[in-house]
This record gives structure tokens, C-alpha cells and sequence, in this order.
């Protein structure tokens, strides 16, 4: 299953940002969510009651996401190198590695409520943002 998700978690990032246009930057407030619960649980795995699962899953390197709670969209961070290196001139190899700082910076904010700001980038059922600030919401 672990390897399903990196499968397409790496499929999707290469097709998106391979075929990006110049987009700009948007604000979200949300939450901070094990992808892989949240995909399977929905609702139920959100908020501080899921906090100890979120990290155990963290800590097994599955993937987290931003879930937007206005409008329930998920956004899978990444960082800006990953979403520059892409381009139609050049071969795109995708690397988790290259997704570990942002996933490192945000895993202190699960169950929480934070604003994100970040260029998001369309994906087919997903969408990647290039995390450019994080912040507690108040």
C-alpha cells in the first residue's frame, strides 16, 4: 500500500509540475493531515484526537498533506526546488527526498490550525502547493 501511494504521489508531482503554468500564490487555512488516513478515514482523521495516529505515520515516512478547511481541498507540499527543477525542455525525475524539509517543517502542526501560503500547482485529484510561509492561525 506504501508503495502504491509513493507510486502515485510521484506520478502526479511529475505531471503536474511538468505541465505547470506561472502560477501565483494563495492563502489557506487549514490542517495539517496524514494523507494516507485522511484518504482512507476522511473526516474522522483530523483535529487533536488524531494527532497520536498522524505522527506514528509520520514516523513511518507516509505522506502528509494541507487540508484546506473552507473548501476540503488537499494539497501535498512540496518544495521550491522540486517545483523548479521541472520543465518541458528538460527530463523530470521526481525524488521523495526532495519532499522532506517541507514535510519536516509542517509535521509540528498536526491537529492544528495554520494558514499556508504557497503557489499552487493542479493535479488530476490533488493538488501540490510550494510552501512559501506556515503559520498558527490565532
Amino acid at each position: 500500500m506504501r508503495k502504491t501511494i509513493i507510486l502515485v504521489v510521484t506520478v502526479l508531482s511529475w505531471a503536474t509540475v511538468l505541465f505547470s503554468g506561472d502560477e501565483k500564490p494563495i492563502t489557506v487555512k487549514g490542517e495539517v493531515v496524514c494523507l494516507t488516513c485522511y484518504m482512507k478515514d476522511g473526516s474522522e482523521a483530523t483535529g487533536i484526537s488524531h494527532i497520536g495516529c498522524a505522527q506514528a505515520c509520520y514516523k513511518r515516512g507516509l505522506p502528509l498533506a494541507i487540508l484546506d478547511k473552507g473548501n476540503s481541498e488537499l494539497y501535498l507540499p512540496i518544495t521550491t526546488e522540486f517545483s523548479k527543477r521541472g520543465s518541458k525542455e528538460q527530463t523530470f525525475v521526481c525524488s521523495l527526498v526532495e519532499h522532506i524539509p517541507t514535510r519536516d517543517q509542517l509535521e509540528k502542526y498536526y491537529g492544528k490550525n495554520i494558514i499556508v501560503t504557497g503557489v499552487p500547482f493542479a493535479g488530476n485529484g490533488i493538488m501540490l502547493m510550494e510552501i512559501q510561509t506556515a503559520v498558527l492561525e490565532e
